[in-house]
């Protein structure tokens, strides 16, 4: 009766007289068995060299108690003969692992002859950088016809508990297989009656939703129509409107223009009356030289009041200094107005680039901003002549007591008109706010109706795309029934 005690492969050296070195992974076998000599029985350990790539490849050794003596003495060992398998394990452990590694235990068989026929010696060898020291040497003998039997016999035995294991697995795959099978074939032939169904169903639901999108399709394209016209109806209206209310508002300048023509032509009426006065009071004053004398002290006083007046007067051009910078910044925001109605009037213009009707018209309303603006700036200048009217007077009052006084009249009269202008200007600034204004709530109506527009576009493209999805759908079922079941 036998007894693996160990079986792997190993890495082996085999050397041959005349012949280089060679490599090759060996299944070394510990077998512990117990032979009779006699009416005794002896244990012993068969130690088997075979490799599975050389069939011819085969060494064994039988290690009794009186062999191993025999090797312990001759080598030195320091195990008893019980110990010997674990101590040779661990020997071949170590040339395993270290079989990918710079080798330093490795296996070695030495053959005396030219073939592997002969008989060989098996090392277990370190390897240090001195030298290469030997372990453990085994002389093994080329098996015996007995020891061949006996191996084939193991071997066919194996091969035939195997074939048995193979054949019974192989029956229960295909009974297995078979009966997978007929599942399979029934599970397609029920999946096939779902699919025809399901394809009856599918071709019906498409049908109701290729009606269903047609028809929102219409309707919203009917309400995008509509909200377009409607729309548009109601830009045309407002546009109209603020048509009328820029020729109205052109007209209220014109009127505003004549009447501040008319205050100028009174204003110059008024300057020759005065200078006519100071002819007169020049020719008093040549008669009322013999006078003077009697009237300094009256004179005098009359300085004092002049110099009052005086003060009063700078004080007065303080006053019509800072009028004219607030009418600079008038005119500068009446500026920046009209660049925000020019960039308005752009945006208009790209707005209505498709429809020759509108430009014409804007044109016309450009003209008559244009007229508009002339207006205005000759509002300026009357305005800066009047300006320069005061100035005269105020050179005249310096020479005359009388001229301070008519001057003082023309400066509070000016003043009373620059009010008057003022007013003007601030209601011109209203109305261009208001025209902003309506513009802004122009812009923001066409960027709803761009939204909507866009809106309506985008669920259009969304039905189009669900209807493509679909009949994708239809087109991959149909393929998918006409192709043939495996």
């Amino acid at each position: 009766m036998t007894e693996e005690l160990y079986s792997k492969k190993l890495p082996l050296t085999i050397r041959i007289q005349n012949h280089e070195d060679r490599k090759a992974s060996v299944q070394i076998t510990i077998l512990s068995a117990s032979r009779s000599t006699g009416s005794l029985s002896e244990k012993e350990y068969i130690v088997r060299l075979t490799d599975d790539k050389d069939p011819f490849f085969l060494f064994i050794l039988h290690l009794g108690e009186d062999e191993f003596k025999k090797v312990k003495t001759q080598q030195n060992l320091n195990v008893d003969f019980a110990g010997f398998p674990k101590m040779v394990t661990h020997l071949f452990d170590r040339c395993l692992k270290e079989e990918f590694e710079s080798p330093k235990y490795f296996l070695q068989l030495v053959c005396s002859g030219p073939s592997l026929l002969s008989n060989a010696s098996f090392n277990i060898v370190e390897s240090n950088m001195f030298q290469d020291i030997t372990y453990l040497s085994l002389s093994f003998l080329p098996a015996s016809d007995s020891d061949v039997k006996r191996y084939l016999a193991d071997g066919l035995k194996i091969l035939k508990e195997q074939y048995a294991t193979l054949l019974h697995r192989h029956e229960f795959t295909e009974t297995d297989l078979n009966e997978k099978l007929r599942q399979a074939r029934e599970a397609l032939s029920s999946r096939t009656e779902e699919l025809t169904a399901l394809k009856a169903n599918l071709s019906s639901k498409i049908n109701e939703i290729s009606n269903m999108h047609g028809h929102e399709m219409n309707l919203e394209k009917d309400k995008a129509l509509q909200l377009q016209t409607s729309l548009q109806q109601r830009y045309e209206r407002e546009k109209k409107d603020l048509e009328q209310a820029h020729l109205k508002l052109s007209k209220q300048t014109e009127a505003r223009c004549q009447d501040l023509e008319a205050a100028n032509k009174e204003l110059t009426e008024f300057k020759y009356k005065a200078e006519a006065n100071l002819r007169e009071l020049k020719s008093k004053l040549n008669l009322t030289d013999g006078e003077n004398l009697r009237s300094r002290q009256d004179v005098q006083n009359l300085q004092t009041e002049s110099l009052a007046l005086q003060s009063e007067c700078h004080e007065k051009e303080k006053m019509i200094s800072q009028l004219k910078t607030r009418v600079a910044v008038f005119e500068q925001e009446i500026k920046d107005k009209d660049e925000i109605i020019r960039k308005n009037s752009e945006l208009i213009d790209s707005e209505q680039s498709i429809r020759k009707k509108m430009t014409e018209e804007l044109e016309q309303s450009k003209q008559l901003y244009a007229k508009e603006k002339a207006n205005r700036r000759k509002l300026s200048a009357e305005i800066q002549k009047g300006n320069d009217i005061i100035k005269k007077f105020q050179a005249e009052n310096l020479e005359l007591v009388e001229k301070i006084r008519i001057r003082t009249q023309i400066a509070l009269e000016q003043e009373k008109l620059l009010k008057g202008k003022q007013q003007e200007l601030e209601k011109t600034t209203q109305e261009t706010e208001n025209f902003r204004r309506i513009n802004a709530q122009l812009e923001d109506d066409k960027r709803r109706l761009n939204e909507s527009f866009k809106s309506t576009l985008r669920k259009l493209e969304d039905s189009q795309q669900l209807l493509q999805s679909n009949e994708q759908r239809m087109k991959l079922i149909s393929f998918a029934a006409i192709l043939p079941f495996p």
